[in-house]
């Protein structure tokens, strides 16, 4: 059966996965949450070297610098990442075993890879948590009383699935709007669905000006 130019294949979904579960490990072992995201911002890092690579062949304009030493560094970084990403990986749970297969730049797969990096990297933060409500000196209420909320309740939840956020749990939202959130399954989730990802809020597809 033929599948639609939007359906990633099994490389692609691997490597969401793959990403997103190193990732939130490796948030949880770090204690200062604007520490540099290594993950995706490595990654990142790779891609937009690459993107930068795909414009300046498209335009012909290396801007003074050398083809081939730019497209050799590129190449050696795109060699060694997987390598030193799968030690991070194994550093945190080596059942993980991690392949990082990336896809080859320009593709489909490349820009939604990019995109998927760029989102958690760029436009995640740690979710804010409402103060401890203060403790009520009045006489307690019957316990039978639906009014009687237990404060973690009214803690924030995804806006797409309504999982509850535990602290230090992070969000991502899309650059359209800030309050386009969502926790990280979810947008794991969405970016495995399609090669193109759009916000599921308003159905805008976020920097699609990079990948005309």
């Amino acid at each position: 059966m033929a599948h639609g130019p939007n359906v990633p294949n099994q490389q692609y979904k691997n490597l969401v996965e793959e990403i997103y579960i190193v990732q939130e490990l490796l948030d949880l072992a770090i204690t200062d949450p604007d520490d540099t995201r290594t993950i995706v911002g490595d990654i990142k890092e790779l891609f937009t070297i690459e993107a930068e690579i795909l414009d300046m062949q498209d335009s012909g304009d290396w801007r003074g610098d050398d083809p081939e030493e730019i497209m050799s560094n590129a190449q050696i970084l795109r060699t060694q990442l997987p390598g030193h990403l799968r030690m991070i990986a194994d550093s945190l749970d080596p059942d993980i075993a991690p392949d990082f297969d990336f896809p080859d730049p320009g593709t489909r797969e490349w820009y939604g890879i990019l995109l998927y990096v760029t989102l958690l990297d760029e436009f995640s933060r740690p979710v804010e948590f409402p103060p401890n409500p203060t403790i009520d000196a009045s006489p307690a209420q019957d316990s039978g009383s639906t009014d009687n909320a237990q404060p973690e309740d009214n803690g924030p939840e995804c806006e797409i699935c309504a999982e509850k956020y535990e602290d230090g749990d992070r969000d991502v939202s899309f650059p359209c709007h800030s309050a386009h959130r969502m926790c990280f399954s979810c947008l794991m989730n969405l970016v495995s669905l399609s090669l193109s990802t759009s916000c599921p809020y308003c159905r805008q597809i976020p920097f699609a000006e990079t990948q005309s």
